[in-house]
């Protein structure tokens, strides 16, 4: 008892002592310049916050670290690369911060889809080895293994918390929530007919990726919810989430995004199949007028677009052939990691724009059969996780399971049309979700027959 009280008190003094020292600094800083102690108390806000919610810088990195990316454009920061820099830190903060706080063991190993994955990360290593760039080719190695990788590993983390992801998926959420509100301010002297960037260094595209998945976050949400009025209050947020973008005019992501809502909505076990067939005739028919009428931006850039999006069009289809030709020159090993090249209209592309493709030009069939594989496998596992935890009556990580077969399902269409395989690292973290499910799924099923075998 008195040990209790003495470590009690203990913590206590250590809590006001890092206080006072906090305290000081900041009167330090106001004394020196108030914007410095402004930026410096924002800091250690954003600091506790992520101590005690690592799921917050988890959620920001996952979402394409676009809000940081708006920030630095409108400020001038004496660091290189300080969007990168963000990034690392979110993330390898973040998993070391769950590893830390959760004090998880490996109750769950990592499975075959980490194997797949880390056979990939070894071939893009001997890839590098022979590359016509090898530079290009190092670069792919090292963010294959700082970003790919680790959010693979991240649901391990959380293997006797499944419901803790849902911390991720509501935070992402609420940061695009955030981000949608910056770019209505943004969009009010936004010249008709052109692509919306939220600032200079924020590619629409990615802007578009990240307010996806945050509606698919909120359709999580909405479907797991018992409440009406809290279902209306959800179902009320997700046009905040569309408009800016469909205002970004990208149309792999806005295709991808309708595409993996009507797969929420399909994959619902409760609802009958005639429904679902009526209503997704309905939902692609209204989709399509929505984009002819409403959709002005990208209605324009569909039916005519400028020489841009047709040096970006025709470019992606160039890209696929010549990926093709690379794989025909060299079927076994490939060409070599990031050894892709091609010439278009002054354009260098250096990627196929498709991470199959990608992988077949640069590694041949090896590359070929490991990216097919954790791709297949990883459906596979998503469907049984649906279908057995409905049958098994678990309601919430049914919707789970559906909620991140869709966020796989939105990754991978956009993964087939742009981006390089370091780019898309929502694929992995989806990946590594199904495979959690799974084999969570496989616990409890063992837990319940030996606590019918007693």
């Amino acid at each position: 008892m008195n040990t209790t009280v003495f470590e009690s008190h203990s913590i206590r003094n250590q809590l006001i002592t890092g206080i006072l020292v906090l305290q000081s600094v900041l009167l330090l800083a106001l004394l020196k310049s108030t914007p410095l102690s402004l930026l410096l108390g924002a800091c250690i806000c954003i600091a506790l916050l992520l101590f005690f919610f690592p799921e917050f810088g988890l959620a920001l990195s996952l979402t394409g670290i676009v809000l940081p990316q708006y920030i630095f454009d409108n400020l001038t920061v004496p660091i290189p690369t300080p969007v990168i820099v963000t990034y690392m830190l979110l993330l390898l903060g973040g998993l070391i911060l769950y590893s830390f706080k959760r004090a998880i063991g490996t109750h769950i190993p990592p499975g075959i889809l980490h194997h797949i994955a880390l056979l990939i990360g070894i071939v893009l290593l001997v890839g590098s080895l022979y590359s016509r760039d090898p530079d290009y080719g190092r670069r792919k190695l090292l963010f294959y293994a700082l970003m790919n990788l680790p959010v693979m590993y991240l649901p391990l983390l959380l293997c006797e918390q499944i419901r803790k992801m849902k911390n991720i998926l509501l935070f992402a959420f609420i940061l695009g929530l955030i981000l949608s509100v910056i770019c209505l301010f943004r969009a009010q002297n936004m010249p008709s007919f052109s692509r919306f960037r939220l600032s200079d260094s924020v590619n629409p595209i990615w802007l578009a990726r990240s307010l996806g998945f945050s509606l698919l976050a909120g359709l999580y949400f909405i479907s797991r919810t018992r409440r009406k009025s809290l279902k209306i209050i959800l179902f009320t947020f997700l046009p905040l989430l569309f408009y800016p973008l469909m205002l970004s005019g990208s149309r792999a992501p806005f295709i991808g995004l309708i595409l993996a809502v009507l797969a929420f909505y399909v994959f619902q076990p409760q609802i009958p199949l005639s429904r679902k067939c009526i209503l997704s005739t309905f939902a692609i028919a209204g989709a399509i007028v929505f984009i002819v009428i409403s959709g002005s931006n990208l209605a324009a850039r569909v039916s005519a677009p400028t020489t841009t999006d047709i040096v970006s069009t025709a470019g992606r289809f160039a890209a696929w052939l010549q990926s093709f030709r690379d794989f025909l020159s060299s079927p076994l090993i490939g060409i070599g990691t990031g050894s892709f090249r091609i010439e278009f209209f002054m354009l260098t592309i250096i990627y196929p724009h498709n991470i199959v493709l990608e992988m077949t030009a640069e590694h041949g069939i090896v590359g070929l059969c490991l990216i097919s594989a954790f791709l297949i496998l990883s459906l596979r596992y998503a469907f049984k996780n649906i279908k057995t935890y409905d049958r098994a009556g678990a309601f919430v990580n049914t919707q789970l399971s559906i909620a991140v077969l869709s966020l796989y399902l939105y990754a991978l269409w956009n993964a087939m049309f742009s981006g390089d395989i370091t780019a898309n690292p929502l694929l992995w973290l989806a990946s590594g979700f199904i495979w959690i499910l799974y084999k969570n799924r496989e616990k409890e099923d063992k837990l319940r027959k030996d606590h019918e075998e007693k």
